[in-house]
């Protein structure tokens, strides 16, 4: 079978077990008396920073700065809310970069990238993600307020070079191999780990897969297939 095949079906897969861990947390939550009232205000912050996310800006550090600016839930709520409440829009955005789609008027091709590259990364990517939650998790609410201010300090710089000076679609290879594959895996086990903190994975993955030789539109589906 075709190895990207294999991807998503093991996307799929995850999708369907994280909706009935999602469901029925929210219903647990419920029987306990623990539901809080849904705002508003989070849905319009959610589909601003979503929307950006398909085009490479990222919605960890937007989603940040809007969520502390309208003093939406408390900033040790925030890691941990974005990992989960991003998960589906991101799983979409794996979906229609690594497969494709065609519907209602819109053509959107698969892009080119090697499965061998991309399959490694995000798993580098997942096992520095599921090692770096269990050290976050436990951090109290100062280390993990000093932390995200540090990450959207790093965030702001990234995206800064990233519109300046890394821009091209086209120029590059579509995979790693050699000591470029290694130094990707070291980099993505890495900035998996920093997600788990609220720094987004989207524009340093962008800028490390094209300091390696890629080209940048190769690096979409590592990226939002490595977050979904």
């Amino acid at each position: 079978m075709n190895p990207i095949s294999v991807l998503l079906i093991f996307l799929g897969v995850f999708a369907v077990g994280y909706l009935y861990v999602f469901i029925t947390g929210l219903m647990r939550d419920a029987r306990e008396g623990q539901t809080l009232a849904p705002k508003p205000l989070m849905g319009l912050v959610s589909f601003i920073a979503n929307f950006f996310d398909t085009l490479g800006v990222g919605s960890y550090a937007t989603t940040t700065s809007m969520v502390r600016f309208f003093k939406l839930m408390p900033d040790e709520k925030i890691p941990g809310s974005l990992n989960v409440g991003y998960t589906l829009p991101t799983i979409i955005q794996a979906y229609v970069t690594i497969h494709g789609v065609s519907g209602l008027g819109v053509t959107v091709p698969p892009v080119e990238v090697d499965p061998f590259t991309l399959i490694t990364l995000i798993a580098a990517a997942i096992l520095g993600a599921w090692l770096g939650a269990g050290v976050v998790s436990k951090w109290p609410r100062r280390k993990i307020q000093l932390g995200m201010g540090f990450c959207l300090a790093a965030a702001a710089i990234i995206m800064l070079i990233r519109l300046t000076v890394f821009h091209s679609l086209e120029v590059g290879a579509t995979g790693l191999t050699g000591g470029k594959w290694v130094i990707g895996m070291v980099g993505m086990f890495g900035l998996g780990a920093l997600m788990t903190l609220g720094i987004g994975l989207y524009a340093p993955c962008l800028i490390l897969v094209t300091l390696l030789g890629m080209n940048d539109k190769s690096g979409y589906p590592i990226m939002m297939g490595a977050c979904a």
